[in-house]
């Protein structure tokens, strides 16, 4: 707990600080997370830093600067990214329902996976900051994710008797459904404050959270068919890169295109 508290208070003033600031510091922050999330997947998938690992990494790199390029700006709006999305969100439920990750007996399949996923998916953090009213809607999903998280986790804790699913069994029924509902009564305060349109913060926030949750499960679901419990040891007392991103993954491209 000492050293999860003692890495929380490194990190966090760090990134609030690039979320502030924006643009090309906020790019490369969230280009390096990306970059990292796949040298993580892919010392998981072959046991040891490996050539094929340093090429993923690379690919998503060059990958990942086409969302900060001004020429490339349509074509992450386009259909194609679109579709892409949608056929990534299906594969990871059709995943969590079978409890097997596909490709899971290629290495090279299963990494090229994990870098697809990470390139189209990691890059609309920073689109969404970059939006024009960014930062305000930025903080205001990260704080959701972050109530939702904490509170599964506590009233879990306190109260949870149903298991939520075998693949993260730590999860339960009554703390998914307490972080989501505490979450979902901090949109109903910022509507008050802020006098946000109701039925469409309330809509984006409950999709927000859901799929928060489901990025959470499909990273559990990765490390437990690997048998691994952390992404990594990058960060004392909270795992990997990976382990704080999971969340955002599926839930951020929607954000970007329901904002």
């Amino acid at each position: 707990m000492k050293a999860r508290i003692f890495t929380g208070i490194l990190i966090t003033p760090l990134s609030l600080w690039l979320i502030y600031t924006g643009e090309l510091p906020f790019f490369i922050f969230v280009a390096c997370l990306g970059v990292i999330v796949v040298l993580e997947c892919a010392i998981i998938i072959y046991k040891r830093l490996s050539i094929q690992g340093i090429l993923a990494a690379i690919l998503t790199a060059a990958s990942l600067t086409t969302s900060y390029l001004p020429q490339f700006q349509a074509f992450w709006g386009s259909l194609f990214i679109k579709t892409a999305l949608i056929v990534l969100t299906i594969t990871a439920l059709l995943e969590l329902k079978t409890h097997r990750i596909f490709l899971l007996d290629s290495q090279m399949l299963s990494l090229l996976r994990i870098s697809i996923l990470i390139s189209l998916t990691i890059p609309f953090s920073y689109l969404v900051r970059d939006k024009s009213d960014g930062l305000f809607y930025f903080l205001f999903l990260c704080i959701l994710t972050w109530l939702s998280d904490s509170f599964a986790y506590f009233i879990g804790k306190a109260i949870g008797k149903r298991k939520l699913s075998t693949i993260s069994p730590n999860k339960t029924v009554e703390g998914s459904l307490g972080g989501f509902l505490v979450a979902l009564f901090f949109s109903i305060g910022m509507i008050s404050v802020f006098s946000l349109p109701v039925v469409k913060t309330l809509l984006i926030s409950s999709l927000f959270i859901l799929l928060s949750q489901i990025g959470d499960l499909h990273e559990s679901l990765f490390k437990r068919n690997f048998r691994v419990k952390d992404s990594s040891k990058l960060l004392p007392g909270h795992g990997g890169i990976y382990d704080r991103c999971d969340s955002y993954i599926f839930a951020m491209p929607f954000a970007y295109f329901f904002s």
